[in-house]
């Protein structure tokens, strides 16, 4: 799923679930729901049109912790970490990635990432992943409009 997604999902996270000692937690876990959803994917992660997603996606997701941050509504922080907690699991990505952009072929993978893989059993590069993708994210941002306090 777009990282933009797994931001606003733990923005909204955040904003109704005030103790942090679970929101942060919870946001984690819940890429691992996310990613379980039909989402759209690209298999070539050294393509062009990998490369445009991922750009438009980061600066999509980073627009919108700043957008929190120039807010600042109530428990915008934990708004931010939680949104932050639910993008996190993808990191684990980013050795493997960078191997494969140096055209080079990534180790095994080891438990955590094997899960983390299989999760991701849905993703579609047809319409119906993008789909899915916009339907969710204009969701969550009702959502999150929807509960958001300003005091």
């Amino acid at each position: 799923m777009f990282a933009s997604n797994h931001v606003i999902t733990g923005a909204v996270i955040g904003s109704l679930v005030v103790n942090p000692v679970i929101a942060i937690p919870v946001a984690f876990c819940a890429h691992f729901v996310l990613d379980a959803f039909p989402h759209y994917g690209i298999g070539d992660h050294t393509s062009k049109k990998f490369l445009y997603t991922l750009s438009a996606d980061a600066g999509l997701a980073l627009a919108l912790i700043v957008v929190i941050f120039v807010l600042q509504p109530q428990n915008w922080l934990l708004i931010i970490a939680c949104g932050v907690s639910c993008a996190s699991p993808d990191l684990m990505w980013l050795p493997r990635w960078l191997v494969e952009l140096k055209g080079r072929k990534p180790k095994n993978m080891g438990p955590v990432r094997r899960f983390h893989s299989k999760v991701q059993w849905a993703e579609r590069e047809i319409w119906w992943g993008l789909t899915s993708e916009v339907a969710w994210f204009c969701l969550m941002i009702f959502v999150l409009a929807n509960n958001l306090n300003f005091t």
